[in-house]
This record gives C-alpha cells, structure tokens and sequence, in this order.
C-alpha cells in the first residue's frame, strides 16, 4: 500500500521536522510503502531561510537586516543543519506546490495522511489549505488526518463554515487537542479520535539511537519559542537556585549563565540536549514529549495561545503539576519533587496502543483497488 503524507516537514523547527520523520517510520515499520511529500509552502519556507528581512515598517526591517548581518553565519550553520536532517533521514516525493499537487501525485497514493502539526492552523499554514485538508487527489484515495492540530480552536469557532467545508472529504479524522475533537464532532456530526503526537508512538529507544550527546558538564536545557519573559526568569531563578548553567538552541543569549548556545544544532543533537540534561525547562510540547520520554526533571510554561496541546499531555500522564504560569509560582514548587516515570510510562503506553491501532485501522479499511479520476 502506497501512502503519502503531508505536514510541515520542511518547517525548520525540531518538533516539526521529529513528528514528520516519526510518522514515516511507524508506518514504514510496519510494511507499508510511505514517501512524505515534499510540498513547497512559500508561507513557512520564508521563515526558515539563512537570510530573511520581515514584513513591517521601515525600522523593523532594518532590524531585521542587522540581525540577520550580525548572525548570519549561525544562520547558515543551522539551516545547513536541517537540511542533513531532511535529506538523510526523509523519504520524499518529487517537490510539489499547490498548483501542481494534484496533478503530480494525485495517482500515487492509495492513502493520503495529513498531520500531525498544526496543519490546520491557518496563521502557520498561510490559510486553510486544500493540501492540508486533503482536498486533492482522486475518487478513492483513502483520506486521514492524523493528530491534526490548530493550536488554538478559537480560530476553528471563527470559521467553523470553511472548516466543515474543507475537512468533510476527510474519511478518519483523528486530532491532538480535546477541544477540537469536541468542536469538530459537533459541527461535522460524526466521531472524531484524540491520539497521541506521533513521536510518543515510537519507543525511547528509537528516539536514543538517533540521539547526539549533548556536552559532558552538567546543565539546565532551556527551550522557548519566541520571546517568554516568565520562562526567561525561572531558567534563571533554577539555575541559581541548583547551581547549574544553561544550554540553549536560541539565537542571542537571554540568560544569566550559560555554558553553550546550540543554536546550529538539528534535530538529532536537539534530542541529546534533552537526554543529557539534568533538567528540561520549556514552552514547547515537542520538547515536553521529549523531557518525558528521557525521564528528565523538567518544568513547562505553557505558551497562551498553543498551551492545549501541552496540557492535554500532561492531562494524560498526570503530569499538570510541572507547569508553571508566573513567578510567584517559583517558590510553591519543590525544585525536586520526583516523578513517578513508571506510572507514566504505562499510561503512555496505553495510549501509545490505542492511538497505533486508529492509525493502522484506518489505513487498513481501504480497498486499493484501482481508482477512478475524481
């Protein structure tokens, strides 16, 4: 069986580049034959590019073009690091655009699976796009979404119209966030599945044996994305606190003491700063998932408009206590306080079944027999 997936593989982001890569490698362990297209979305490249000048006024786009000077070498060095990530470890189709999607690789999939990603948020996406909702391809390709995600379902409240529209060619919709099953199997009128990211379908082992160590000295990893004052100050708050300096993958460097900025480090590098790690400090749910599955001491500020996914995690493995929303939270909580992984890594495992079982159900209910031109 020939599967095709789509998501934001090429985003420049540890998370997104993981999720695609841990996608293809379920399903092609377990005998299917998956390619993930490579779809060119000019929205997200933009953004990952060596040298970018941002939208805006005048004075922010000179900013932008002396930040961009003063780091453009960190730049090429990170980009270059993606870039062997994507082109070693990626099953790919021929490059597309959504000009051509159709007409390329409209034939070359008995499934198409969008996701996981917030492949529907249309602030990330560049709009609601038919190669994000499947609206592609021809009478009886199999269509899934699999741990499809918004972000915020505000945004789906907003245009709950254009979303019914474009997600009912979708066959077996499954979703990240508890909120956007419920709003989804509402206005659709039919069941909707939460599953697990797909980065928590493959085990701990999997993720260790890509894994490039991190330094040998002991450190606090912090992840923030964009600018957080509250995760800038408890990075620093527990560094003092335990006496231990702080490793980064940021740009410039934000905190008061800091081994090493790894800002040109990719994806298998991102994993060994996580693992070596004597405590995870983040606003990143791919950079939770990883803190759990390597057992780390960790602490999450939840970012306010992507924050579901990370609670419906912590939701999960009752971990909601290891958030953290201000600073006078700083003081409540015990810097130490054990976590019982045991207990965790059960119930990960239990959802970790459920969600590879949708999955596979889902794949398997289609009949490949040849198909007729949409």
């Amino acid at each position: 069986m020939n599967i095709g997936i789509i998501t934001f593989h090429s985003a420049h982001n540890y998370g997104a580049c993981l999720q695609a890569y841990a996608l293809q490698t379920i399903l092609d362990n377990n005998g299917y034959n998956v390619r993930i297209i490579d779809f060119k979305n000019d929205y997200i490249d933009r953004n990952f590019k060596p040298f970018v000048i941002r939208e805006g006024n005048i004075v922010r786009k000179i900013k932008s073009l002396a930040i961009n000077v003063i780091c453009c070498k960190k730049n090429v060095k990170r980009y270059l690091s993606f870039k062997k990530f994507i082109n070693n470890y990626y099953q790919l189709t021929e490059k597309v655009t959504e000009d051509n999607l159709n007409d390329k690789l409209g034939r070359e999939f008995d499934v198409i699976i969008t996701g996981s990603d917030q492949v529907w948020n249309p602030n990330l996406a560049g709009g609601l796009l038919d190669a994000y909702t499947l609206n592609w391809g021809i009478k009886g390709t199999g269509r899934i979404s699999y741990a499809a995600s918004v972000g915020n379902v505000q945004i789906v409240k907003e245009n709950i119209d254009e979303y019914i529209n474009k997600l009912k060619c979708i066959d077996n919709i499954s979703v990240r966030e508890t909120d956007l099953k419920n709003m989804l199997e509402m206005n659709l009128k039919r069941k909707i599945q939460v599953v697990l990211d797909p980065t928590l379908l493959l085990e701990t082992k999997f993720w260790e044996s890509i894994a490039i160590a991190g330094p040998k000295e002991d450190y606090i990893f912090a992840y923030a994305i964009g600018n957080h004052r509250t995760h800038q100050k408890l990075v620093d708050y527990i560094s003092n606190k335990i006496n231990v300096s702080v490793v980064h993958v940021e740009r410039r460097n934000k905190y008061r003491r800091v081994l090493k900025n790894c800002y040109n480090d990719g994806p298998c590098e991102f994993l060994g700063l996580i693992r070596d790690s004597e405590v995870v400090i983040t606003t990143s749910f791919h950079a939770t998932v990883f803190a759990i599955l390597f057992h780390k001491q960790f602490w999450v500020v939840p970012p306010s408009d992507t924050g579901e996914r990370i609670m419906e995690l912590l939701k999960i493995v009752e971990l909601t206590d290891r958030i953290i929303t201000c600073e006078r939270d700083f003081e409540l909580f015990k810097l130490n306080k054990p976590i019982d992984y045991l207990s965790v890594d059960r119930k990960i495992e239990h959802s970790r079944l459920y969600s590879k079982k949708w999955l596979f159900d889902a794949v398997d209910n289609y009949n490949c027999d040849k198909k007729d031109v949409k």
